[in-house]
C-alpha cells in the first residue's frame, strides 16, 4: 500500500512540474550554422511574468522582413587580421561581426573595421533559471579625432570652440569620444515558448544595457594659451536599453527564439525579431 501511494505521488508531481533546462555554449551558434530570422513590425506580444512554469504564445507572429545570418570561420574574411582571437564571424545583412565563444560567454569583438576596445558580452553562459550577473563597465569605444572635421562636427550640432568655452578659447583642435557600456543579465523566467515553427523549452533572459558616452573637445586659447584644455560637450547623456531574449537548449534553434525591446516604462514595443525556421548547416569553404 505504501509503495502504491508513493507511485501516485510521484506521478502527480511529474504532471505539475517540468524539466528545468540549462543553455550552454554547445547549444548556441557555431561555424557552419545558418540562422533564419524575421521581424514582426506590428504585433505587440505579452511577455508574461517572472517565475517558473511560464507559457509564452508567440505563435501568431507574422513575417514582415526576413533575413539570415551565416556563421563562418574568421580566417580569410576581410578584417581577420584585426581580430586574432576571434573564432567565428557572423555575416548578417552585409556586416561582418567578429566574436568569440567559450563555456562562460559569447563575446562580440567588433564589426568590420570597427574593433572594440574590450570584448562585449552578448550572452553570459551557462544560462539557467535564477542566473544573474553584471558585465562592465566595458570601454567599447575610445577614439580621438583631429583636423578640420572637428569644427565640422561641432558646427553640425550648432557648437563652436567659443560657445563651448564661453569665449575662453577659440580653436577646436581635437575631439575625444569614449563610450562605456554596462549590462545586467537576469534569467528571470522559464517555461514553454511557442513560435510559428513549434514549441520549445525556454529560458527568458532580461538584459538592461546602459551606455555612457564621454565627449570632450580640446580647445586652444589663442590669447596667451592659459585657457587651453579639454572641455565637455553638453550632450550625450547615459541611455539604458532593456530587452527580453528567450533561449532554448533545443539543437534546432542555436540562437534567440525571440527578442522584444521594452519602452521607457517597461511595456513591449513592436518590431519583434524571432527565429523563423530551424537552422541549416553549410560546408566550410
Amino acid at each position: 500500500m505504501k509503495t502504491k501511494i508513493l507511485t501516485i505521488l510521484f506521478s502527480v508531481f511529474s504532471i505539475f512540474t517540468f524539466a528545468q533546462i540549462t543553455v550552454t555554449d554547445a547549444d548556441l551558434l557555431g561555424v557552419g550554422d545558418i540562422i533564419y530570422l524575421a521581424d514582426d513590425d506590428n504585433t505587440i506580444v505579452n511577455v508574461g511574468s517572472a517565475g517558473q512554469n511560464q507559457s509564452w504564445d508567440f505563435s501568431t507572429l507574422q513575417i514582415d522582413n526576413a533575413w539570415d545570418m551565416s556563421v563562418v570561420s574568421p580566417q580569410g574574411t576581410p578584417f581577420s587580421a584585426s581580430y586574432p582571437t576571434a573564432d567565428m564571424c557572423i555575416i548578417e545583412q552585409g556586416d561582418l561581426i567578429y566574436c568569440t565563444k567559450s563555456s562562460s560567454s559569447v563575446n562580440m569583438l567588433g564589426v568590420g573595421d570597427s574593433v572594440f576596445q574590450q570584448p562585449l558580452i552578448l550572452v553570459p553562459l551557462p544560462l539557467s533559471y535564477g542566473f544573474n550577473s553584471t558585465d562592465g563597465p566595458t570601454l567599447i569605444l575610445d577614439s580621438l579625432i583631429g583636423g578640420p572635421s572637428v569644427n565640422f562636427l561641432l558646427a553640425s550640432q550648432g557648437l563652436s570652440a567659443s560657445i563651448l568655452t564661453l569665449g575662453a578659447a577659440h580653436i577646436a583642435d581635437s575631439l575625444s569620444i569614449e563610450v562605456e557600456m554596462t549590462a545586467q543579465f537576469n534569467v528571470d523566467a522559464e517555461g514553454d515558448f511557442l513560435l510559428p515553427i513549434g514549441s520549445f523549452d525556454a529560458l527568458r533572459l532580461r538584459i538592461d544595457r546602459t551606455t555612457i558616452p564621454s565627449i570632450e573637445v580640446y580647445c586652444i586659447d589663442t590669447n596667451g594659451g592659459t585657457n587651453s584644455g579639454w572641455y565637455p560637450v553638453p550632450f550625450g547623456g547615459s541611455e539604458t536599453e532593456t530587452l527580453y531574449q528567450w533561449y532554448s537548449n533545443n539543437t534546432n534553434t542555436k540562437f534567440t527564439l525571440a527578442e522584444v525591446l521594452l519602452d521607457s516604462v517597461g511595456n513591449p514595443e513592436t518590431g519583434i525579431s524571432f527565429l523563423s525556421t530551424s537552422i541549416n548547416s553549410l560546408d566550410n569553404i
